[in-house]
């Protein structure tokens, strides 16, 4: 078996298209990352973020992550080519009438494509850490790069094993070169690295979901982006955009219905996300009780005047520790799922372990069926 395995390695290395069709969706990511797609997302994303915040930084992590679920199915498709060619030039048949198992061979193949999967993804996630600590990011501490190196080996798990599967059909090099190319150009769709996700209709974004490599990308963004973005919160100066929120209300000067409307749906924003963010029991009730009270007096039109407005930004600034870490949260919150670093069913983010248990899952299934398919005999020998 370790003969077959060094056989397989020396094979894939050796042969610089193979290499080359494992990496393509990675580069592909890349350059259109740093040449088109990235201003155009980090000002989507950006544009309701607090004053004084730099995105460049955790954005770079962002595309890393794209990267990193990308690379986990093209270098397995890759290395499953010296599948390909050995049924192509009758080798395996030569392989199933040896001395060697079926069960073995099937087991040298899966274990060169984990192999290879996870060589380059090492690469790329320290290309990507030199890049993105070029445009500001801050380095990854060591408990997330441990998550980040679980989620590769997960990630290694599930890609080979729907790529064996997907290859053990597979029995010319010519077929072989169009399914990779087709591959390698949409998987950047599929794990959500060409777009931010949440600016995706909802039927689109639950197709991206049933992908099992996009619940890959949002562990890789979770993780890398954990510095970054408690960088940016604990970097962030509330007095820049406490004083916008206060010359918004000081705006809405008329009774008119938008305005209004304005109004309510901020306090209802700051009720909502009050509820969740990390303050006293005590404080929260007293904190949601009074804006729901404001909220109520605001269908009055004989209260809406200067002294009712005076009495609401007069509250919120006592209560500014409050009111700026909800404001910080409300903001995360929306980044994490216009970006996809988080995703939501129902209005319910899904936890960790769902996109872990995801992978496993994926990853067994498809080793099964793997084994299946290629353990039997083929039909002319």
């Amino acid at each position: 078996m370790a003969t077959l395995l060094k056989r397989n390695l020396k094979v894939y290395f050796k042969n610089i298209s193979n290499i080359f069709f494992s990496l393509i969706g990675v580069l592909v990511i890349f350059v259109l990352f740093v040449l088109f797609i990235g201003n155009r997302i980090t000002s989507e994303v950006g544009k309701y973020k607090p004053e004084g915040v730099s995105l460049d930084g955790a954005m770079a992590y962002w595309m890393v992550a794209g990267m990193l679920a990308s690379s986990a199915i093209t270098t397995s498709l890759g290395a499953y080519s010296i599948m390909v060619a050995d049924k192509e030039n009758k080798l395996l048949k030569d392989i199933y009438v040896s001395p060697v198992k079926k069960s073995a061979m099937v087991a040298c193949y899966m274990i060169t494509g984990m192999i290879v999967s996870l060589i380059i993804a090492i690469i790329t996630l320290i290309f990507g850490e030199i890049y993105a600590l070029a445009k500001g990011g801050k380095a990854v501490s060591a408990i997330p790069a441990l998550k980040v190196l679980g989620v590769i080996l997960l990630s290694s798990f599930a890609s080979n094993a729907l790529m064996c599967f997907i290859v053990s059909f597979i029995k010319s090099n010519s077929i072989f070169t169009i399914i990779s190319i087709i591959i390698g150009t949409l998987i950047g769709f599929l794990v959500g690295a060409y777009v931010n996700i949440g600016v995706l209709p909802s039927a689109v974004q639950w197709i991206i979901k049933l992908f099992p490599n996009a619940h890959a990308a949002a562990l890789f963004r979770q993780f890398l982006m954990e510095d970054s973005i408690k960088s940016i919160r604990d970097s962030y100066d509330g007095n820049i955009n406490f004083s916008e929120a206060i010359k918004n209300i000081n705006e809405n000067t008329a009774y008119a219905a938008d305005s209004i409307k304005s109004l309510q749906g901020y306090l209802d924003k700051l009720i909502e996300y009050s509820k969740t963010v990390d303050i006293a029991d005590a404080t929260r009730t007293d904190f949601i009780t009074k804006l729901s009270e404001y909220k109520g007096q605001l269908a009055n039109p004989a209260i809406y005047i200067e002294t009712f407005r005076n009495e609401i930004i007069n509250y919120l600034t006592e209560q500014k520790a409050i009111f700026t870490k909800v404001e910080m949260d409300v903001w995360i919150n929306s980044f994490n799922i216009q970006l996809g670093n988080v995703y939501e069913y129902n209005k319910t983010q899904a936890p960790i372990y769902a996109h872990v248990l995801v992978l496993v899952f994926t990853g067994v299934i498809f080793y099964g069926l793997s084994i299946f398919s290629l353990s039997r005999k083929p039909k002319k020998m």
